[in-house]
């Protein structure tokens, strides 16, 4: 007579919720350096540096027609340095 005979799976219930936390923690990380690597730092809006929000001020300047097409350019090309 055998009482015992299927030990093989008796850490199943231990490891799964273990093994699930790995695979959701992973996928958030992974979410989480590809909106840091398109995003910048916060993937809210779009700035990397200070460089990148004066020229968004330049775009809507131009766009309002309160400068030219030539002093955009200028102007652009001063801050990329």
């Amino acid at each position: 007579m055998v009482l015992a005979a299927n030990h093989d799976f008796h850490f199943f219930p231990l490891i799964f919720p273990f093994g699930f936390f790995c695979i959701v923690f992973a996928t958030f990380l992974i979410f989480r350096i590809i909106s840091f690597r398109r995003y910048g730092r916060c993937y809210c809006y779009n700035r990397f540096d200070g460089r990148l929000e004066a020229e968004e001020i330049l775009k809507r300047r131009l766009i309002n027609h309160e400068i030219s097409e030539e002093e955009y350019l200028k102007l652009k090309e001063i801050l990329r340095k």
